[in-house]
């Protein structure tokens, strides 16, 4: 059985033949478009057990930090640290103590990232606060203190849980968001 007579033969194949080259013509001719770009950084400013202090116009200390590591990007416009514990000062109210194993600071100073491990403690008079979550948002210049994550919140009578945190550190005002549960016991 032949599908094509002798002649047709011929036809066919120059058929296929120009086929062929319209979709070669066609596809040489669209543009190409280049790959992506990576785009790499490497730290401009690297120190090793590290300690900053950030006052404010009149000198007056707003926040201190130790850590292990800093590693400052210019191109990002923040620095990644390691190990790190924050004082966050307030005019009212004793400091806070705040630490986690690593975070990222803005360059203008107005987040700090703290992330993994996220430590929270301030001590007055008699009374010990100790907040404790994955994860949490600083903002230095209002001293709010966010997170999104599971929470757990100690003092010496209480022992709360739940979901997100909001702390007003110069206010000394503890909130959390959600599926709040917690104990109190009486003092001895």
């Amino acid at each position: 059985m032949q599908l094509f007579a002798k002649g047709e033969r011929k036809r066919g194949f120059v058929l296929v033949i120009l086929i062929s080259s319209l979709a070669l013509l066609f596809f040489a001719g669209e543009e190409k478009k280049p790959l992506p770009q990576t785009i790499t950084s490497s730290a401009d400013i690297y120190f090793e057990d590290f300690t900053t202090r950030i006052t404010d116009i009149n000198g007056n200390d707003k926040y201190h930090m130790n850590g292990k590591t800093l590693l400052h990007y210019k191109d990002r416009k923040s620095s990644e640290f390691r190990r790190a514990q924050i004082t966050l000062f307030s005019s009212d109210n004793p400091p806070w103590l705040i630490s986690s194993d690593k975070g990222i600071i803005h360059d203008d100073n107005s987040l700090i990232e703290l992330q993994e491990k996220v430590v929270a403690t301030q001590t007055d008079k008699d009374d010990k606060i100790t907040a404790i979550t994955a994860d949490a948002l600083l903002y230095p210049e209002t001293g709010i203190l966010k997170s999104a994550e599971a929470v757990s919140v100690a003092s010496n009578y209480h022992q709360t849980t739940g979901i997100g945190l909001n702390i007003d550190t110069k206010n000394r005002i503890v909130n959390i968001n959600s599926d709040v549960k917690g104990t109190h016991n009486v003092s001895p």
